[in-house]
């Protein structure tokens, strides 16, 4: 497995799986009332933090998208 996924795009990627976890379970809003939002929420959290933590998208090696620098 080669990385694909660089700094800045890690940075986001930490960043937006962790706002996904917190939002239902800290936040009152009303639509993550709904039991299957909050699995549809947090299951998006987690693939998107395995990805910055492995530093490999699946997505981008299909389309052969690469933001780190070639090492």
């Amino acid at each position: 497995m080669t990385v694909d996924i660089g700094p800045l795009d890690r940075f986001v990627r930490l960043t937006l799986g962790l706002v996904l976890i917190m939002l239902p379970l800290a936040s009152g809003a009303a639509v993550f009332a709904m039991t299957w939002i909050n699995y549809v929420s947090i299951a998006g959290a987690i693939v998107i933090l395995v990805t910055a933590a492995t530093q490999f998208c699946v997505i981008y090696r299909i389309f052969g998208i690469q933001t780190c620098k070639e090492r």
